[in-house]
């Protein structure tokens, strides 16, 4: 009875270890990410068709390009046929990916 409750406990703990490093990692890219995208010379080389006016400032690091992209959904959903097929396609992915995750944290315990 001690070695399955330690075994849980060992687990559960594993768990939360690797959601803290992960979301660590996530944040950390987020944010290298954001200054690249807020310096010119790197901003060119990141999003390319991304026209002056509608890259984000300095100001607006952490979710600033998030935001703008968001705003500009439709315009690709009206102007490319292929990048909207691919949006949609990645849109579905994550939708099924968010399923799974759910899915497998009710079959975990």
């Amino acid at each position: 009875a001690t070695m399955a409750g330690t075994g849980y406990e060992n687990s559960v703990q594993s768990v939360s270890m690797a959601v803290v490093l992960n979301s660590l990692i996530l944040v950390g890219l987020l944010i290298v990410y954001s200054v690249l995208i807020c310096n010119k010379n790197t901003s060119k080389l990141f999003a390319p068709r991304l026209p002056d006016e509608h890259r984000p400032g300095c100001r607006e690091v952490f979710w600033g390009w998030a935001v703008k992209a968001y705003q500009q959904r439709k315009h690709v959903y009206s102007d490319d046929l292929d990048g909207t097929v691919m949006v949609r396609f990645c849109m579905l992915g994550f939708k099924f990916s968010a399923a799974g995750s759910i899915l497998a944290c009710v079959l975990i315990p």
